[in-house]
């Protein structure tokens, strides 16, 4: 190792240091800068599946079922949430489906580039990066809300009284 002007080896280790944390990230990120962009997982039999967004302190999430080759009926999710390392906390601000729609904390972790939740329950979703498919798709998307049964009543996205 060199030395430096002053005969001391300070200025290689601060370089170093430098890179060191440049690479890794090291403390130049909040724990939401990873989550930011769209998800998405779509069941194995490819007929539903759901879109999750994260973009600065806002998220939405539609759930979806497809309809046809090119249409899809989704219920739609949007609010703020705060990250920490390992829980992401979701405030709902409007939803397809009528209120209360309270506030949820779903774990979440990163395998890979993919980004799995889970719930209290345990049940996990893993989510793979969404980067579209090249070219532009005509896709019709009919928002409302899944009743428990399956059925779909059309609904708007609007404000969540709770």
């Amino acid at each position: 190792m060199r030395a430096d002007a002053r005969g001391g080896t300070l200025a290689p280790m601060k370089r170093a240091f430098v890179l060191l944390a440049l690479v890794c990230g090291c403390g130049s990120s909040s724990p939401g800068d990873r989550l930011d962009g769209d998800w998405l997982f779509t069941n194995a039999e490819q007929t539903g599946g759901i879109a999750l967004s994260f973009k600065g302190s806002s998220y939405s999430v539609a759930s979806m079922v497809l309809t046809s080759s090119s249409s899809f009926e989704a219920s739609v999710d949007k609010g703020t949430f705060a990250a920490t390392d390992s829980t992401i906390a979701m405030t709902p601000t409007q939803s397809s489906c009528p209120g209360p729609d309270p506030a949820s904390v779903v774990n979440y972790r990163f395998v890979g580039s993919s980004l799995a939740l889970s719930d209290s329950s345990g049940t996990t979703v893993t989510f793979a990066p969404n980067n579209g498919p090249s070219g532009s798709t005509t896709v019709v998307i009919q928002t409302g809300c899944f009743a428990q049964d399956g059925t779909f009543t059309p609904a708007p996205v609007a404000p969540v009284s709770n």
